[in-house]
């Protein structure tokens, strides 16, 4: 059997440390683990933009607190797609998890409406389709692009009733 690919092998951990629960200061520091130093995370190509380690450890602060019970699962009969060079990995995951937290509130850096106006209420729930794609050097995540519908997250979160 050929020996693992040390990228995926990276990803599994990623992927394993962010379902985690409850989560803690283990969690985050296990899915900080397999960020390089100089890493960036994008949400959308609209939404925030996290460059350097404090800043994406910032982000998934944030999301454990938003989000305790986050999950990003893979979505089933996936097959994950990569680069000639294996150093890219795309995947399809489902986000999901109960808004218990403020998400970057107004006045903060990363302030993100619509999401940052739609107060906590854990009764509403998340559950989105996503694309992933992870940039991995040196068996580090060097780069996280999530991309999902961002309205449609807002809808979930606060759902707007119909005349």
């Amino acid at each position: 059997m050929p020996a693992a690919d040390p990228n995926e092998t990276t990803l599994n951990r990623f992927i394993a440390a962010v379902n985690e629960h409850p989560k803690s200061l283990t969690s985050l520091n296990e899915v900080m683990a397999t960020f390089a130093p100089n890493a960036r995370v994008g949400i959308t190509h609209y939404g925030p933009q996290f460059v350097g380690f404090g800043e994406v450890q910032r982000l998934f602060r944030q999301l454990f607190f938003s989000f305790p019970d986050l999950t990003f699962t893979e979505q089933p009969n996936n097959k994950r797609l990569f680069s000639a060079d294996e150093t890219t990995i795309g995947t399809q995951v489902i986000l999901a998890g109960s808004h218990k937290g403020v998400w970057f509130a107004k006045g903060t850096p990363y302030y993100s409406p619509p999401l940052s106006n739609i107060a906590p209420d854990a009764t509403r729930m998340m559950h989105l389709d996503a694309c992933a794609v992870f940039i991995f050097d040196n068996k580090k995540i060097y780069q996280l692009a999530i991309y999902f519908d961002r309205y449609l997250m807002a809808q979930h979160l606060a759902p707007v009733s119909e005349p």
